[in-house]
């Protein structure tokens, strides 16, 4: 075969080589025994398996092909335009043809002599045949010769159900059952909404993205993987009554515009189909000055969430609680002096401006400012160095983080903070975080 392939005479040596003189060793009580000669050849797993069976593969292709080409053989009528006869992904192969015995003869056939010429055989108990519109003693004609069980669609290919129809609710079950399987196995270890907003982006996403390249999935599943997300994100469970902080629709905008960068499921289901940009069916959303301080590289993921929040005013504190008919007093916590909003919390509370002095003499800031977003500008608009502001804006999510950690404290151990001790622990994380983030 790699002859006929035209390798170079150096090259199939080598390989045969590979192939003809392996020897192995086992482990017998603790000591190891051997070595001793293959009468297989290769072992399944090593490293040049994986390129001799391609070019396997490639062999059974060109059969196909050329059998492709017998006026005796008949497409399947789905697929005489493009002239497919196989699809094929490592070791799972789907033939297709015409329902009727003279076709598929023609691909056994050429599967047979695939088989005496490398010696891979079909699994005859994970093989199957499915046919439509034959009648019954063709069809038996065929199982009898293929020795193939018939079985009926739907069947699974590399993970997903193939059907005639559009897949149903029922059918997309599995993938919601994917989906909560793992937040079951993830719910039991309390993680930070930090945890969870990679979770949604790396896993729970991609297993849905997965299956928007292949179907139209119905509006019903769709709903029910936003709802999934959207719970996962915000209580750590697949299901709850919980509602979220920002509106889902405001989450899946771009971190430039104020969201997470999820990609909404419904549109992004249709730009797989039709194959369009995704950002176009987005839209355009209005940029936000303050992406470049959350998303600054040298910031902790935990401080990024939580400064996220605290720059849309959707952190829970006392007024927004009161205003939600939670709690009766929208006194600040920390200070219990006035009313406990965004604004009084960064940094108009005597504790936080007391934490934003320590940190302006720490960082070298002149602005006298203590409005949150007025000290942003002043930053951006300063002449330090892109390093500076970076270590700045590290700075600041990180206090915003501690300032809303020592609030909570407050609220559950009764324990009142220090400015001193609460600035300690900031320079204690930043430093660290900026010497190993540093090229």
């Amino acid at each position: 075969m790699l002859e006929a392939l035209h390798f170079p005479e150096a090259f199939r040596e080598l390989v045969m080589e590979c192939v003809t003189t392996p020897k192995f060793y086992i482990m017998i009580n603790g000591v190891m025994r051997g070595f001793f000669s293959s009468a297989r050849g290769l072992r399944q797993g090593d490293p040049i398996s994986l390129f001799l069976f391609v070019l396997c593969m490639e062999y059974l292709s060109r059969i196909l092909n050329e059998m492709g080409e017998l006026q005796q053989f008949n497409y399947h009528p789905r697929c005489k335009d493009i002239r497919l006869t196989h699809m094929c992904f490592a070791d799972d192969l789907v033939m297709c043809c015409k329902g009727e015995y003279a076709s598929v003869y023609l691909l056994l056939r050429a599967f047979k002599l695939f088989s005496s010429s490398t010696g891979l055989q079909a699994n005859v108990s994970k093989s199957a045949i499915y046919t439509c519109g034959m009648n019954v003693r063709e069809r038996q004609r065929i199982v009898d010769v293929s020795g193939f069980s018939h079985q009926h669609l739907p069947f699974k290919y590399l993970g997903v159900p193939i059907c005639a129809k559009r897949i149903s609710n029922t059918q997309c079950e599995v993938l919601i059952e994917k989906m909560t399987a793992r937040i079951r196995l993830w719910s039991s270890r309390n993680l930070s909404y930090t945890a969870r907003t990679q979770l949604v982006q790396s896993v729970l996403l991609s297993i849905h993205q997965y299956w928007a390249q292949i179907f139209v999935l119905p509006q019903q599943v769709l709903k029910k993987i936003t709802q999934i997300c959207r719970d996962f994100l915000w209580s750590g469970q697949y299901f709850t009554l919980k509602s979220g902080y920002i509106a889902w629709e405001k989450v899946c905008t771009p971190k430039n515009e104020g969201g997470l960068g999820f990609r909404d499921v419904t549109k992004w289901n249709i730009a797989c189909m039709v194959r369009k940009v995704y950002d176009t069916l987005v839209g355009e959303h209005p940029k936000v000055h303050w992406a470049g301080i959350i998303w600054n590289r040298l910031s902790l993921p935990k401080h990024r969430f939580i400064s996220w929040l605290a720059f849309q005013e959707r952190l829970q504190t006392t007024s927004r609680l009161a205003a939600m008919g939670i709690t009766n007093q929208d006194n600040c916590l920390l200070c219990a002096m006035q009313k406990e909003d965004h604004y009084h919390l960064f940094f108009q509370c005597p504790y936080s401006k007391g934490c934003l002095q320590a940190f302006k003499e720490w960082l070298s800031i002149t602005t006298s400012t203590t409005d949150l977003k007025l000290l942003i500008r002043w930053i951006q608009r300063s002449r330090k160095s892109k390093f500076q502001k970076n270590v700045m804006y590290a700075g600041i999510t990180g206090l915003i983080y501690k300032i809303w950690q020592s609030r909570n404290k407050v609220f559950w151990e009764m324990c009142a903070p220090n400015i001193d001790a609460s600035c300690k622990q900031l320079k204690n994380i930043v430093k660290p975080r900026v010497r190993v983030v540093l090229p």
